[in-house]
C-alpha cells in the first residue's frame, strides 16, 4: 500500500528545486554516519576506495521518502527484537511458518502482525525488494537491517539503479540521525512540491496521520498504549 504512494506519484511530485546549504546545514549533515563533505550546492561521499559527487536535490529524496522509511523502521524494530531473542535459523522458521507465533509478534494487533509476516515472508509485499533472510536451516544468514531497508527504498524510488544505491545510503543515514533530519526538514521542505497528495480528502488524511503515527508524533495525543488497533499498513 505505502509503496504505491510513490509508484503512483506523477512526475510533478518529483520536481525538486535546487538550494544552497547554509553553514548550519553543513555542520549537521557532516555528522551523518557517512564520509561526507558538503559544498554550497553539492556533496562528496567517500565509500571505501570509491566516491561520488551528489547534487543538493538528492537530499530532498530524504524528505520525500519519509513515510516508507518511517514504516520500514517500525517493522525493523520488531524484527531486531526477534533477532535478539532467536537464532537466525529459528527466525527463518518463524517467518516461514504457516502459523507463526512468538511473544514479541503476538503482542501486535492482528492486522499489523499479519502484515509483519507478509512483508518478511513474501517479496510481493515489499515491492520485490530482496529478502532479509538468505538460505535455510543451519546455513541461514540474516542480512543487516540497513541493507534490507535500503533495498525497499530503492524499489520505491523512480531513479535508475546506477545512481540509487548511494541515494538509499544517504536517505537511510538521515533517519539514523534525528538532529540532521530535523535541520533538513526545517530548512528545505519548501524545495519539494509536496510530501503527500491524494484526490480524496479522506485518503490524504489517512496518509498524513499514518506518517505522523509511524514517526511517533501521535503518541502524546493517543497515548503510547491504546486499546485501539493501530494499523501499520503494508509496504507494497
Amino acid at each position: 500500500m505505502v509503496g504505491n504512494w510513490f509508484k503512483n506519484e506523477p512526475k510533478s511530485g518529483w520536481q525538486f528545486d535546487a538550494f544552497k546549504f547554509d553553514d548550519e546545514a553543513k555542520l549537521a549533515f557532516e555528522k551523518l554516519d557517512l564520509e561526507i563533505k558538503l559544498s554550497d550546492h553539492s556533496a562528496r561521499i567517500d565509500l571505501n576506495e570509491n566516491h561520488a559527487y551528489i547534487p543538493c536535490q538528492y537530499f530532498l529524496y530524504v524528505l520525500k521518502m519519509l513515510p516508507i522509511v518511517a514504516l520500514s523502521n517500525e517493522y525493523m524494530d520488531i524484527f531486531d527484537s526477534l533477532r535478539a531473542d532467536l537464532s537466525e535459523e529459528n527466525i527463518n522458521n518463524l517467518i516461514n511458518s504457516p502459523s507463526p507465533s512468538h511473544p514479541i509478534t503476538d503482542a501486535l494487533d492482528s492486522y499489523s502482525r499479519q502484515n509483519f509476516f507478509d512483508v518478511f515472508g513474501d517479496k510481493n509485499n515489499r515491492l520485490q525488494a530482496k529478502s532479509i533472510i538468505n538460505k535455510s536451516g543451519p546455513e541461514t544468514i540474516i542480512r543487516s537491517s540497513p541493507d534490507f531497508v535500503r533495498s525497499i527504498i530503492l524499489k520505491a524510488m523512480p531513479v535508475p539503479d546506477a545512481s540509487s544505491d548511494m541515494l538509499a545510503r544517504l536517505i537511510y543515514s538521515f533517519y539514523q540521525s534525528p538532529e540532521a533530519l530535523e535541520v533538513l526538514e526545517n530548512k528545505y521542505s519548501a524545495s519539494i512540491p509536496y510530501l503527500l497528495k491524494d484526490d480524496s480528502g479522506d485518503e490524504l488524511l489517512f496518509k498524513i496521520l499514518s506518517t505522523l503515527g509511524w514517526k511517533g508524533k501521535l503518541d502524546s495525543i493517543l497515548g503510547s498504549h491504546s486499546d485501539e488497533t493501530v494499523d501499520w499498513g503494508t509496504i507494497d
